[in-house]
């Protein structure tokens, strides 16, 4: 009989269930004054330096192997003929693992400056070249004579890697102003000669 009771009263409403009141109220700890504060970025180290990825120039041997590649055999070379990235490997920062057992990747002006030279002498060479060939698609930097934005967006792949769709001028802007201005003084070729320097002293080129 009892276990029916309960139900006829809950239905009858003449049954209300007990409430209970907490003794005691339970202390929020965990931060000051018992509210959540703004989320922000949580620091394991706080004092730790984080340092990003430093750039780092081509290795001697790299430029030795790839400017022959990209000039159609064309080098760095001294004035009787030897490859200066062969003969300059200490100055370069090459391990000759006497002196030197790591090779040199950071940038330096010294470096710099003797990559200018290499840029200037190796682009000449190629200008040189491209002069003396009478068919535009056997020429090392301006294939596509007519057309400059065609032939910088072959140069932008060539030196850089970098492929700049049809309907895009990304990065091609300044080096046609470069072209045209040095074109307008002295020559198409000359204006495909400063191209190429600065092309190949540039960081897309020269670090990684």
């Amino acid at each position: 009989m009892r276990s029916f009771l309960l139900p006829a009263l809950l239905v009858a409403g003449c049954y209300e269930a007990p409430t209970f009141q907490p003794t005691q109220m339970m202390d929020h700890h965990w931060s000051p004054g018992g509210e959540r504060q703004a989320e922000g970025p949580a620091l394991l180290h706080p004092d730790d330096v984080v340092f990003g990825k430093m750039p780092r120039r081509l290795r001697v041997d790299q430029l030795r192997r790839s400017i022959p590649m990209l000039f159609d055999g064309i080098t760095w070379t001294d004035a009787e003929g030897n490859d200066r990235f062969k003969t300059m490997v200490a100055t370069l920062g090459e391990a000759d693992y006497e002196e030197r057992y790591e090779d040199e990747t950071a940038p330096s002006p010294l470096f710099s400056k003797f990559m200018d030279d290499m840029a200037g002498q190796v682009c000449g060479k190629a200008v040189t070249r491209d002069g003396q060939q009478a068919d535009p698609s056997q020429r090392i930097l301006a294939p596509y004579p007519d057309d400059v934005l065609r032939n910088l967006r072959f140069l932008r792949l060539k030196f850089h890697g970098i492929h700049v769709p049809e309907d895009s001028t990304v990065g091609l802007l300044e080096l046609r102003q470069l072209y045209r201005s040095v074109q307008a003084e002295t020559g198409a070729l000359d204006g495909w000669n400063a191209v190429c320097i600065a092309m190949i002293t540039a960081p897309e080129f020269m670090t990684y």
